[in-house]
């Protein structure tokens, strides 16, 4: 397995850890944020004890009694408001921590899944492009030396009346596919497309097989698509619209 596909199927694996704890990560806040309502519902509970506590010692006061000394069932309804103020405090605490590990790993697979595609089409020229290219390279250098000497004995053959094949010219003017209507189009879009189903093929399973796609001939053509673009056929025969 070259080493793209490795990084691509890391970064997969990667995704799947980082959506896990997304997921347990979304709960916990839920779950947080419950508790953080609960707080604040047991809260509103006591929003009178202050005036029943001064009702309280205004009329213990009256009798000359201590008003310091507050029976037992207004101590534990303090002690209860004082405790529900500690748990909303830390509820909000527990929740804010949370929700920043949360926004954390939202932003990480968010990173991860927009270089996700750059990833599959690293994998694509690793395994199969490199490869064409180093290919078309040497046809490149023997085409050059081919029609080099081709040229060379046309200007040979010229000063000698030597009459030449049909071969000889078209081999000189250099292969390009016929009609007017490919020449015009946008034959590479065409077959950028082609290798975008490789790609897409990655991104859904990184360990997918991969071939070199079929080259967009002149028999795929199908004419223009309005304004915008041209219609050809994919791989399978299918029609696809080009926008230019």
């Amino acid at each position: 397995m070259s080493e793209a596909r490795n990084k691509l199927v890391s970064a997969q694996a990667e995704m799947k850890t980082l959506a896990a704890e997304i997921s347990r990560l979304e709960k916990t806040q839920s779950e947080a944020r419950e508790m953080a309502l609960e707080a604040e519902a047991t809260l509103k509970g006591f929003a009178k004890l202050d005036s029943t506590i001064s009702q309280w010692r205004a009329s213990e006061l009256k009798r000359g009694g201590d008003p310091r000394k507050l029976p037992a069932e207004l101590k534990q309804k303090l002690s209860d408001r004082t405790n529900a103020q500690e748990e909303i405090e830390q509820s909000r605490d527990t929740l804010e921590i949370i929700t920043n590990e949360l926004t954390d790993a939202r932003a990480r697979f968010a990173r991860l899944q927009g270089g996700f595609e750059q990833l599959a089409a690293d994998v694509v020229y690793a395994e199969i492009v490199e490869a064409l290219a180093a290919e078309l390279a040497g046809l490149n250098e023997r085409s050059w030396t081919l029609r080099r000497l081709l040229q060379g004995f046309a200007r040979f053959g010229a000063s000698k009346n030597i009459a030449v094949s049909q071969v000889f010219n078209e081999a000189l003017r250099g292969w390009e596919p016929d009609g007017p209507e490919y020449a015009a189009s946008d034959h590479n879009g065409a077959q950028a497309l082609r290798w975008k189903v490789r790609v897409d093929a990655l991104i859904k399973n990184p360990m997918s097989e991969l071939s070199v796609p079929k080259a967009v001939l002149p028999g795929d053509y199908r004419g223009p698509a309005g304004a915008v673009g041209l219609t050809y056929l994919d791989e399978e025969g299918r029609s696809i619209t080009v926008l230019q």
